[in-house]
C-alpha cells in the first residue's frame, strides 16, 4: 500500500530506478528483507545493481524508520 510512497521519495534521487519501479511490485517483506519482484529480465539486473539496492534501502529507511535488506526477484507476468 506504501509502494507508491517509495517510488515518489526515490524519483529525486534517481527518476529511472523510480520508473523502473513503476512496473514491478513488492513482493514481500520479512526478517529484514523486502522482496521486489521484477518483471522483465533487464529490470531485475537494473534493480539488482549494489548502488541500487543501497538507494533502494535507504528511501525504505527513511519511510519506515527501518534498515531492510532489498532482494529483487524475476516474477512472471
Amino acid at each position: 500500500e506504501c509502494w507508491k510512497d517509495v517510488i515518489d521519495e526515490l524519483k529525486p534521487f534517481n527518476h529511472s530506478i523510480a520508473g523502473v519501479l513503476r512496473s514491478s511490485r513488492p513482493k514481500g517483506v520479512g526478517d529484514g528483507i523486502v522482496t521486489i519482484e521484477a518483471f522483465y529480465k533487464f529490470h531485475q539486473e537494473k534493480l539488482n545493481e549494489v548502488k541500487t539496492r543501497e538507494l533502494i534501502s535507504n528511501v525504505l529507511k527513511k519511510l519506515f524508520g527501518e534498515k531492510f535488506k532489498v532482494e529483487i526477484v524475476l516474477g512472471k507476468k
